[in-house]
């Protein structure tokens, strides 16, 4: 091959790999947007109020590029009712309230949970176990102030 034929080949090499790189950058922005969207929602529906939302790292995945294709961002929220955090983490949502003054089971189905946290199989579920929380935070709160 000549010298000219073996620029042209790293030069489209070169085209390759950065259109890839391009198409995994579009990918990962589209995951971002979209998941933010949908715990941004999951909140909405279960009538909590965000006031602030931060982009955390996927508290699950590794951060190596064989996840890529499946690590979601999580998101730490400021809320009517606390910080809120919420992520996926392989086949659950994790909620987690941990950051809030809020200690409750929110839900009595059969999934990992505790005072602080639970996993949703679902958004549909996501939303249920928010609406719980919410239900038990404000109760709390309406405690608090007449003490």
């Amino acid at each position: 091959m000549s010298e000219a034929t073996d620029r042209a080949a790293e030069y489209e090499k070169a085209l390759r790999v950065a259109e890839w790189g391009n198409e995994l950058s579009d990918k990962r922005r589209l995951m971002r947007e979209e998941s933010e969207y949908e715990v941004r929602a999951i909140l909405v529906l279960a009538g909590i109020q965000v006031t602030r939302a931060w982009e955390l790292a996927n508290g699950y995945w590794p951060d190596h590029p064989d996840y890529d294709y499946c690590r979601r961002p999580w998101w730490l929220f400021q809320t009517d009712i606390g910080l809120l955090r919420l992520g996926w983490r392989k086949r659950v949502l994790e909620i987690d309230w941990s950051a809030t003054e809020t200690r409750a089971v929110v839900t009595k189905d059969e999934v990992t949970k505790s005072h602080t946290m639970c996993h949703a199989w679902s958004t549909e579920k996501a939303v249920e176990y928010c609406k719980g929380l919410k239900v038990v935070a404000t109760k709390k709160g309406a405690e608090d102030e007449k003490s």
